[in-house]
């Protein structure tokens, strides 16, 4: 299965591309336009080959990040081993020794960085205590949970709430952070960097949420346009709950028939 992809910024001609198995690493075609550009691996012998979630610097587009482990539940999922990083194009990696060890990066969901260097990450977690959105302001070397709405709960997974399922940055600098993995489906939205967040849900009765945000702001309001798809409580895994737009930043939102 292949869950992360990413055209890379240092390519002119938009040609290169980056993508990652979920057993298999990490890989680079040099020309995805062409039917005989072969697949180039990176390293068969990193510590952990989970590859999940790709992204890079937009301050800086020779740095990468590299996240591990399938957070869906499935049942063969394999388990991660935190982040690597390249500040050379991804000519050579590193693992991050703040993520190797800690239950917070066993499930890495998503990655984004934030204009300003910040990189976010939305794990799953394996108890109360773990999971949520996690901020590095310093190049991955320390992390601060800024969004956990689920630690007062308890760690049932009926009931759990800290498995985040997604994460984006708007054009305007907005981040906003899904949750929902076999618990209540929530959106939230943070318009200072992460330091604090308000609950945009616009409909409670569903699971996993994934999020989609337009890279051009709203002609009407001049705000960002959301999409956000979620999954049923009931029935069969396949059963969409809602599809619903914002075009104000997720204040207002619209079913998608």
């Amino acid at each position: 299965r292949t869950r992360a992809i990413m055209f890379d910024p240092n390519d002119v001609t938009k040609r290169k591309v980056w993508a990652g198995g979920v057993a298999g690493g990490l890989w680079y075609n040099n020309d995805i336009a062409s039917n005989t550009s072969e697949w180039q691996k990176v390293d068969d012998f990193w510590a952990n080959m989970a590859v999940t979630t790709i992204t890079s610097d937009p301050s800086n587009p020779q740095i990468f990040y590299v996240g591990t482990g399938e957070g869906f539940f499935n049942a063969d999922a394999v388990r991660g081993g935190g982040i690597w990083k390249t500040t050379n194009g991804g000519t050579s990696w590193t693992q991050l020794a703040s993520t190797s060890v800690s239950d917070d990066f066993t499930y890495i969901q998503e990655l984004v960085v934030h204009s300003s260097g910040a990189i976010f990450a939305a794990t799953r977690g394996n108890s109360s205590s773990s999971g949520g959105i996690l901020r590095s302001v310093d190049g991955g070397n320390n992390w601060t949970r800024v969004l956990a709405p689920g630690s007062s709960i308890g760690a049932t997974i009926a009931s759990f709430s800290n498995r985040a399922s997604d994460i984006d940055i708007a054009s305007n600098g907005d981040i906003y952070a899904c949750f929902g993995l076999f618990s209540q489906g929530r959106i939230f939205r943070s318009s200072d960097s992460g330091n604090n967040w308000t609950d945009i849900t616009p409909n409670t009765n569903c699971h996993r949420i994934e999020l989609a945000v337009a890279p051009s702001a709203s002609s009407v309001t001049n705000t960002t346009v959301l999409y956000a798809v979620a999954r049923a409580t009931s029935g069969s895994d396949n059963d969409v709950a809602w599809f619903k737009k914002s075009i104000d930043g997720g204040a207002n939102w619209t079913d998608i028939t």
